[in-house]
């Protein structure tokens, strides 16, 4: 009956349970011979990689550069922290923030906006940078306007 249906001789009882019995492979959706112009399928894989593959690099640039700019914020982040500490001990004047934010920023010449504003208890920095220059390839960050903006506020210590 096996061989009436499928046209494959039956492999016998399975003494191994597990390995499976082993068919003749089939050529046909039906099992029948291959027939028409499509018979040979070599290169499928490289039609599938041709299809694919932009799609997933696309993914990955993507996701690299959202990690890029997160971690330019968060590097912002960490020296406004730093500056604004050396503001509140006396230990740089207003005039040398802008200096120090760019010597140790992550991107340099990205063109920060350093502001630095201070009354006789407290000291407040705001430190922007436009998106659209906390980027690696430009994929995501040159259709936002916006700025990554850090703003700061510490207590003065008595001179």
């Amino acid at each position: 009956m096996f061989k009436a249906i499928t046209g494959i001789p039956w492999p016998g009882p399975v003494t191994d349970m597990g390995t499976a019995p082993q068919h003749a492979p089939r050529s046909g959706a039906t099992g029948g011979p291959r027939r028409g112009r499509f018979e040979n399928e070599t290169g499928n894989a490289s039609i599938e990689f041709v299809i694919w593959a932009p799609f997933f690099l696309f993914i990955t640039a993507f996701v690299a550069e959202v990690a890029f700019v997160f971690t330019v914020n968060a590097s912002m982040w960490n020296v406004s922290r730093d500056v604004i500490r050396r503001l509140a001990y006396h230990q740089i004047a207003p005039d040398e923030a802008r200096d120090e934010v760019l010597r140790h920023a992550m991107i340099p010449d990205a063109g920060y906006v350093v502001g630095v504003v201070e009354d006789l208890e407290t000291v407040t920095m705001t430190v922007s940078l436009p998106v659209r220059n906390a980027s690696l390839l430009g994929l995501v960050t040159s259709r936002f306007d916006g700025d990554l903006t850090v703003t700061l506020a510490m207590l003065r210590e008595p001179v």
